[in-house]
């Protein structure tokens, strides 16, 4: 994997990314192994991954913050949809207040990981500010997320290269863009599309909403009652529990009931969509998905801002295919143009697995796409690794805190049998199994990158991760032991 660098780093756990799955990873090895040494690797010279990274208008969280929030650092604000910033913020605050700031090395990009089970060590090779060098550990926990920093989605727009106008990518938002009086496309129906709106309306001469296929829209107040009045009354801590708690299992009964009576749940949330349009836009024919509810993502917006932008006389929605772009706005398919000043690209991510890092075992390239996920934490044939990720379809941090805590039971148990190795491994029947993405979603970008991601079963040891409970509790059915194999050190393999 490249030359040999003079200058090795060795700890006990590496943790690639200092996102907020990095800081949650982090404050639980501290928790459970204060005399292990750790660092975490992060590329940017910032922490916080997509709360620092983001910087488009009205950047948000697209969940309550009573959820997303580390279990372990409570959420101040009465605010339960956040700003960006906000969020930004209370990430750097946690990381500050448990130490695990002075742990980050910045400007820190991991380029290469390679396992030898010999000698039962992790080399990463890391591109930094003095020179590429080598860190090793006896485990790694990569949480850099799944989608690509440097590289947006791109959707096959034709013509755009024509475009005389500003093309603003969401993903690469110009600061110095002004946007006051001009007219506005934004390309895509999803979260990004259904955020940007009501900003942008704010400040923009005429601004469009082109979408190819509607999405579900969910109008949710951005400050709950059990916030707003719990806290006249009731003690913060009481409060924070509360909060904490209705979140998690308002998420999962709602899931589970879309998921399970997707007839009635379809229904529900157009009556709901179709009550805060205004009479000129029909939610037949632009709130109308053709998938079900539970298979992408719900879009959220707080008190209602979506819907009340879309009352507004300079803003408008159409649903139709590009046909192409001209030098001054779009045509679509049906004939209409749309005449355009800038243009928003909001179609979606590149998605990355691992960070994009190529991963080696044993000298042998691993392949993603071919290999299962055990507890939707681990990699079929990767020893001492685990791959941190939250929930797509709920908020993202109870999914990836119950992913680190099931990787801290995993050490928890190497140490107590004196064992240096774990490995995911598959009976040959178990292979035999009907494989599904470990995205349950049918969105573009994330079918796109289908061959790229690890594979899962819909239940069992080699399941991926849908919701807080369903795992907590097939985390605890399922054990440590069934699917892993644990060898090295002094104790006998088991």
């Amino acid at each position: 994997m490249g030359d040999t660098q003079e200058n090795t780093n060795i700890y006990d756990v590496l943790v690639i990314g200092a996102g907020i799955s990095g800081i949650d990873a982090a404050y639980r090895l501290k928790s459970a192994f204060p005399d292990s040494s750790y660092t975490l690797l992060e590329s940017r010279c910032v922490l916080g991954g997509t709360w620092s990274f983001w910087q488009y208008p009205g950047f948000r969280s697209d969940s309550y913050m009573s959820g997303y929030a580390f279990p372990w650092y409570k959420w101040t604000e009465v605010r339960g949809i956040a700003d960006g910033d906000a969020i930004w913020r209370y990430v750097d605050e946690a990381a500050r207040s448990q130490g695990i700031d002075k742990k980050i090395k910045y400007s820190h990009r991991v380029v290469g990981a390679s396992w030898s089970t010999a000698a039962a060590l992790w080399t990463l090779i890391v591109d930094t500010p003095q020179g590429q060098q080598l860190f090793k550990a006896n485990f790694v926990f990569n949480c850099s997320g799944y989608y690509d920093y440097e590289t947006p989605f791109e959707s096959p727009i034709p013509g755009l290269e024509r475009f005389k106008g500003t093309v603003a990518v969401p993903q690469f938002w110009p600061q110095d863009l002004d946007y006051s009086g001009k007219k506005m496309i934004i390309i895509g129906s999803g979260a990004t599309a259904i955020t940007l709106l009501p900003s942008l309306a704010q400040k923009a001469g005429h601004i469009t909403m082109l979408q190819r296929s509607p999405s579900y829209v969910l109008s949710v107040t951005a400050i709950r009652p059990i916030d707003r009045i719990g806290r006249k009354f009731l003690p913060e801590t009481a409060v924070r529990f509360i909060s904490y708690w209705t979140t998690l299992f308002t998420e999962v009964i709602f899931l589970g009931f879309l998921s399970n009576f997707p007839s009635a749940g379809k229904k529900l949330i157009m009556k709901l969509m179709a009550k805060q349009l205004p009479d000129d836009i029909h939610v037949d024919k632009h709130f109308n998905p053709s998938y079900n509810p539970f298979e992408q993502r719900l879009c959220m917006c707080p008190d209602g801002d979506f819907f009340k932008a879309l009352r507004k006389p300079h803003v408008e929605i159409m649903t139709d295919f590009i046909d192409t772009v001209t030098p001054e706005g779009i045509r679509t398919k049906d004939g209409t143009f749309i005449e355009a000043d800038i243009i928003v690209p909001a179609t979606g991510l590149k998605i990355n697995p691992v960070g994009g890092v190529p991963l080696e075992v044993d000298g042998k390239l691993v392949e993603l796409g071919n290999r299962f996920t055990w507890r939707g934490c681990m990699v079929e044939g990767v020893s001492n690794a685990g791959v941190v990720l939250g929930y797509f379809s709920n908020s993202w941090t109870p999914g990836a805190d119950c992913g680190v805590q099931q990787l801290v039971r995993v050490i928890k148990r190497m140490k107590k049998t004196g064992t240096t190795v774990v490995t995911p491994y598959m009976a040959p029947d178990e292979k035999d199994q009907d494989a599904q993405p470990f995205f349950d979603t049918n969105a573009t970008y994330m079918v796109a990158a289908r061959p790229r991601m690890p594979q899962v079963h819909k239940q069992g040891t080699w399941s991926g991760r849908r919701n807080w409970l369903r795992d907590c509790i097939g985390d605890w059915w399922n054990g440590i032991e069934k699917g892993l194999k644990y060898t090295g050190g002094k104790a006998k393999d088991t």
